[in-house]
């Protein structure tokens, strides 16, 4: 894969997606409180967002892709432990600068393969940690599409290559991604926020 002023280069003069669509993302209900927040992929490594480049939603383009890839981590065929309770919902997005990585293209400007951008970007990340000279070959098109001021990246599903899952820089999204949440869940965070906030 190409890097540096390269791969900079090749992603700026990539052509750039626009959509106005329904997205959908799973969270774990541990997560109650801040249920839609984007703090989460900032305080954390995740695929394209090394941990402190940005406030980041990892959205999906499908209900049951959100689901797998919301709990991939429960998913052990040799333990199968038990999926703890999530909460679904869909993300409505509008944006004109995404970086289109499920565009053939494209990949092929970034000489990027498809096996690495669905591949274990973790194990990856633990070989980087043992020696600096490893590459996370996610996190540089990351760090490079938010330097280029672009909104997210559209990118394969490591389930399944035919669908696709985004990354949103929510920082630099011209318009916010709406999320309706019925009124109990809005009543009820509200409360517990309250409760947490005497219990201070």
């Amino acid at each position: 894969m190409k890097r540096g002023d390269d791969l900079r280069a090749a992603i700026q003069a990539a052509p750039l997606l626009a959509q106005d669509t329904v997205t959908y993302r799973v969270t774990h209900l541990k997560y109650f409180e801040t249920l839609t927040s984007s703090e989460g992929a900032y305080a954390s490594d995740n695929r394209f967002t090394p941990k402190r480049l940005s406030y980041a939603l990892y959205v999906a383009d499908a209900p049951d892709l959100a689901l797998r890839e919301a709990t991939q981590g429960y998913q052990d065929e040799f333990r199968a432990p038990e999926i703890p309770a999530h909460a679904f919902y869909p993300v409505h997005i509008r944006v004109t600068r995404i970086l289109d990585l499920t565009d053939v293209a494209v990949r092929e400007a970034l000489d990027v393969g498809l096996m690495t951008l669905t591949g274990d970007w973790k194990a990856s990340l633990a070989l980087q940690e043992q020696d600096p000279r490893h590459r996370v070959e996610m996190h540089e098109i990351g760090q490079a599409a938010f330097a280029l001021g672009l909104e997210g990246i559209r990118y394969p599903s490591a389930f399944d290559g035919l669908r696709h899952n985004y990354v949103l820089f929510t920082g630099r999204l011209a318009r916010p991604p709406v999320i309706n949440l019925p009124e109990v869940i809005l009543t009820a965070q509200q409360l517990l926020k309250q409760r947490r906030a005497e219990g201070n």
